[in-house]
């Protein structure tokens, strides 16, 4: 699905395969990552450079270069460079505020695990509050400012497996959520190789 609200935001399924085996190894790091991050999460890890990472994740970044070359036409992309990418184990109470990501041309967010009470909060948030965009445990993107016949926010409703992959300076939060349970989501930055 792409979401033409400002700049191209794509959202795509990837392999349960590797999905399984990122939270299996996430689940075991401990190299802390939260000196680089804006996160008010206390389980942020950074993974290994492994190529088997890139592997998985590269059919979403290619979904979204095929849907944004009238963006940067004539140029054209040589590569990609994932310079780092980490785990968020966020626990009840916990957030990102609204945020960009700094020395990077791409980001991305990845869910892989949801709390099961996470529905629950949703629905009582939306029973009891009119800003539906801040609804626990989603992820909100902004660009732009209000005006009227326009949009200028996207928000998710997180899914198991599915990736985000969009413009690092894109403004972006994770609402925080009161159930048990853990929301596991990694994300990471790339920079673009531009062909000479």
């Amino acid at each position: 699905m792409i979401h033409r609200f400002g700049p191209t935001l794509i959202e795509y399924k990837l392999k349960d395969e590797f999905c399984k085996k990122l939270l299996k190894v996430g689940k075991k790091l401990s190299t802390k990552y939260n000196a680089y991050l804006a996160g008010r999460i206390e389980g942020e890890f950074v993974y290994p450079e492994e190529q088997w990472i890139v592997d998985g994740l590269k059919p979403a970044f290619d979904y979204w270069i095929t849907h944004s070359k009238h963006i940067f036409h004539p140029k054209t992309i040589q590569g990609l460079n994932f310079n780092s990418i980490w785990i968020n184990r966020q626990k009840a109470g916990e957030y990102n505020p609204i945020h960009i990501h700094t020395n990077a041309d791409l980001s991305f967010v990845l869910w892989l695990t949801l709390p099961k009470g996470l529905q629950k909060d949703v629905e009582n948030w939306k029973n009891s509050h009119y800003a539906k965009a801040q609804c626990p445990g989603y992820t909100n993107f902004y660009y732009g400012e209000e005006y009227d016949l326009t949009q200028n926010y996207v928000y998710f409703n997180p899914v198991v497996n599915t990736i985000l992959v969009f413009p690092a300076i894109l403004r972006h939060d994770v609402q925080a959520f009161r159930c048990k349970g853990e929301r596991t989501s990694v994300a990471g930055n790339v920079k673009i190789i531009w062909n000479p």
